[in-house]
């Protein structure tokens, strides 16, 4: 959205603030802490949303309790202030702040998307459809772009090229291997001549590096001497045995793996999915029957069928679906159902309460909490009381439905 929700109020003349900036200065305050609470309780999302809508001004409703509580932990002087309608005014903070969340998370979108589709066409909104119908369409058009895209059936699947590798540095440390020193000294001893230092007889080179025997010493001690030199060099230089801790090279290597290996797996699935949903749903309105309660959508009363039709269809479905799904729900409906039958919303959730084919639907929980319930949470509670309909839902239990 290009402006905040209560912008748009302020504009439309639905706030009536005296300019008085700093008015607005809290009640853009507030809806930025309800903001905040709506997004740590998911849970409440629809009673939020529906309190937004609701042209009754409810003595229960949570929804308005929780936003005037939090209006009021910003401006304590709001009680004394005389404004415009404070039923207005807490419904502005608490679309705008329903709009933040579905703004931020794109699974709240769908739902704030899907809940203000389904009820505005069938609520009186007076002044507030300057803002709100612009919102939907918005809603729509956002959710309409990221749902096509991942139903989209592409031509081919790019998979990512597989990243290079930066290895980490292995080091190895060899520990030095010192030279026998003795054994050494020992050979070039023998090397030397006929007696070592302590005048001990040698029996390898019998020739004294003296005038008469020069040549005949120095052709005995190359060979002797080479033969002690190259044995002390050849036990410090040999083979060695080194082990190399490697546990940081196949971490690296084998994370890269995985994360290599996720994404390939998630273009893979992402692509298959339009076709596979679209092949699901094909057969699902060819076969005519319903895959929960295992009977023909033919053999039903006609005030079951469309919601039963409904209900199968959503469970089939992703979370994100486009535009064209819910023509595809209506037509699929309308080869099993008699377009001429109409019927009001008590009439429906009496047949539907009643019949088998709805049962596994069916909460069994006949008691509700104290918010604005949906068409889809008073059917599975079983709730048939005209009464209750009318006090604890958006809609009329009068209301024609076709």
């Amino acid at each position: 959205m290009d402006d905040r929700i209560l912008e748009n109020y302020l504009d439309n003349g639905l706030l009536e603030l005296n300019g008085q900036d700093a008015w607005f200065e809290h009640i853009t305050g507030a809806a930025d802490l309800l903001t905040k609470h709506i997004a740590a309780n998911p849970t409440e999302l629809h009673n939020f949303v529906y309190s937004a809508i609701d042209p009754c001004d409810r003595e229960w409703d949570s929804a308005r309790s929780t936003a005037l509580k939090t209006l009021k932990s910003i401006w304590r002087t709001y009680s004394s202030v005389s404004m415009g309608s404070p039923t207005a005014i807490l419904k502005a903070i608490i679309l705008d702040a329903v709009v933040q969340n579905a703004e931020r998370d794109s699974q709240m979108k769908l739902t704030v998307t899907l809940l203000l589709s389904s009820a505005l066409p069938h609520i009186e909104l007076g002044p507030e459809a300057s803002v709100l119908q612009p919102i939907l369409n918005q809603l729509i058009d956002d959710v309409e772009i990221e749902a096509e895209a991942r139903w989209s059936m592409p031509a081919d699947v790019r998979l990512p090229e597989m990243p290079s590798i930066e290895l980490p540095q292995l080091s190895a440390r060899i520990s030095g291997v010192k030279v026998d020193v003795e054994e050494l000294q020992a050979g070039l001893e023998r090397a030397s001549g006929p007696t070592n230092a302590k005048g001990e007889a040698l029996k390898d080179n019998q020739f004294w590096p003296n005038q008469n025997q020069h040549q005949q010493w120095v052709h005995a001690f190359a060979p002797l001497a080479s033969e002690a030199i190259s044995t002390a060099i050849g036990k410090v230089a040999g083979a060695r045995t080194v082990t190399v801790k490697a546990d940081e090279l196949v971490t690296t290597i084998g994370g890269l793996v995985e994360q290599y290996t996720t994404v390939v797996v998630e273009r893979l699935t992402a692509a298959s999915l339009g076709v596979e949903v679209r092949s699901r749903l094909l057969w699902w309105k060819e076969a005519k029957i319903s895959p929960k309660a295992r009977v023909e959508y033919r053999s039903l009363p006609p005030a079951v069928i469309p919601a039963l039709m409904a209900f199968d269809f959503q469970s089939m479905l992703p979370a994100l679906a486009p535009a064209s799904v819910v023509a595809f729900l209506r037509e699929s409906v309308r080869s099993v159902y008699n377009e001429g039958y109409e019927s009001t919303v008590i009439e429906y959730l009496v047949q539907l309460a009643g019949s088998e084919a709805f049962a596994t639907y069916r909460s069994g929980n006949q008691r509700l909490d104290s918010n604005i319930n949906s068409f889809t949470d008073l059917a599975e509670a079983g709730v048939v009381d005209a009464d209750f309909v009318e006090k604890m839902s958006l809609f009329s239990p009068k209301l024609k439905v076709g």
